[in-house]
């Protein structure tokens, strides 16, 4: 697999037992994780913290996906807590050039991610110049299992056609029976939770997805 195209682990527990054990399993796999973090504001569930991140000290790196309000008051503990990128909601912020421009001043990389709802549109002009990454949320946020929304893939596409340099993701419902879809839609990152997690060898099925979407890659590649 291309270093420059992924399968991402999504964690998302609200039990810090489980995610010791999610992390250990994770390590097993994978060098990069993302941790979906959920404040039960923005979206109802709540989640663990940056501070039980750290108490586990994952052995990989990692995407901290901020599913808060008022992200901008989460930034420095997550940084504290060793997260590689961090990916905020452009929903939950007035300015997002802004709170982008301050996760990179900080020396990490700055994603922003997009409601099932949110339009292409709101990357126009200079966010997008700000961005290391944007995240697809292809479910409605905040639980593992929900039903995965193709009209995403439109998205996903017009996203490729705007900004090929951009580094494209997608979140949500991801599993064995559409991930080369995804793939083939253009989507550089795809992120897993429960078709890794819940089966019952979570390695064996990570490496399942990998070679499903490699060859969804591969026929973007030639298309």
């Amino acid at each position: 697999m291309s270093p420059l195209r992924r399968i991402v682990p999504a964690i998302l527990t609200d039990d810090p037992a489980a995610l010791e054990r999610m992390v250990r399993c994770a390590e097993e796999f994978t060098s990069w994780a993302q941790f979906d973090i959920m404040d039960g504001l923005f979206v109802p569930p709540r989640s663990i913290a940056g501070s039980d991140i750290a108490s586990v000290k994952p052995a990989f790196e990692y995407d901290a996906h901020l599913m808060v309000r008022h992200p901008e008051s989460f930034i420095e503990g997550f940084l504290l807590a060793g997260a590689r990128r961090l990916t905020i909601h452009c929903e939950a912020v007035t300015d997002a050039i802004d709170a982008a421009a301050h996760i990179k001043d900080l020396g990490i990389e700055a994603g922003i991610a997009l409601n099932p709802e949110t339009p292409a549109e709101v990357l126009s002009g200079p966010l997008a110049e700000k961005l290391d990454a944007v995240l697809l949320l292809s479910v409605h946020p905040g639980y593992y299992g929900r039903p995965f929304i193709p009209e995403v893939l439109d998205k996903a596409r017009e996203l490729r056609r705007l900004y090929p340099g951009l580094r494209l993701g997608m979140d949500g419902g991801i599993k064995a029976g559409n991930i080369a879809e995804v793939a083939r839609a253009g989507v550089d990152e795809i992120c897993v939770g429960s078709a890794i997690f819940t089966a019952p060898d979570p390695a064996a099925a990570y490496r399942r997805l990998v070679a499903l979407a490699e060859e969804g890659w591969r026929q973007y590649c030639r298309s």
